[in-house]
């Protein structure tokens, strides 16, 4: 994908990009995402195979990172987005954790973490983090997440098509969202 002289890329999990990726997500959502607190630390780790070794175990999941950088010879990370091959999330809602399973069952992938770094929001970011989004589930399908500040719910739902799946009201303050379409009706 190129948009606006920034591209989209897959770099690999033990890339220096993608640890670069990692720290920048890790300031941005540690304090948010509950699953975030069992690998947060490791955004200071210099081992590349550590990382990787670390990352992977806790999470125990297949992991894509997406990222948005500048066409300019620095490659600046602009922003991205991860996709995970099922979700690291721990519900308490018993509602939320059986959703959840039926978007897994029915072979969705995890999105987290999209993000623009605050030097690039504003005019066109949303375009581009559009753009991002439909490249990544052209290529990997369908998929969910959650959203952890009900205030970008409806922002999630307009800017971006996510479907509610989640009771407003539910013990987690989490809540799921399918993207990319084709979701039963009785799961969402």
């Amino acid at each position: 994908m190129h948009i606006d002289g920034l591209v989209l890329e897959r770099p690999g999990v033990v890339s220096v990009a993608f640890r670069l990726q990692f720290a920048a997500i890790t300031a941005e959502f540690a304090e948010r995402i509950p699953w975030f607190q069992k690998v947060g630390n490791l955004a200071f780790a210099t081992n590349p195979v550590y990382f990787l070794h670390r990352l992977l175990g806790e999470l125990d999941c297949h992991v894509t990172p997406y990222q948005i950088i500048t066409v300019n010879p620095a490659e600046e990370f602009v922003g991205g987005v991860l996709h995970l091959s099922r979700s690291p999330e721990e519900f308490k809602d018993s509602r939320n954790t059986e959703i959840a399973k039926r978007l897994e069952t029915g072979g969705r992938g995890y999105l987290t973490c999209l993000q623009v770094r605050p030097p690039f929001r504003g005019v066109g970011s949303l375009r581009v983090m559009r753009a991002a989004l439909k490249s990544v589930l052209k290529e990997k399908g369908p998929a969910w997440g959650v959203i952890s500040d009900r205030n970008l719910l409806r922002w999630q739902m307009r800017h971006f098509g996510a479907t509610l799946c989640s009771p407003l009201v539910n013990d987690d303050g989490l809540w799921i969202v399918s993207f990319g379409g084709g979701v039963a009706n009785d799961v969402c």
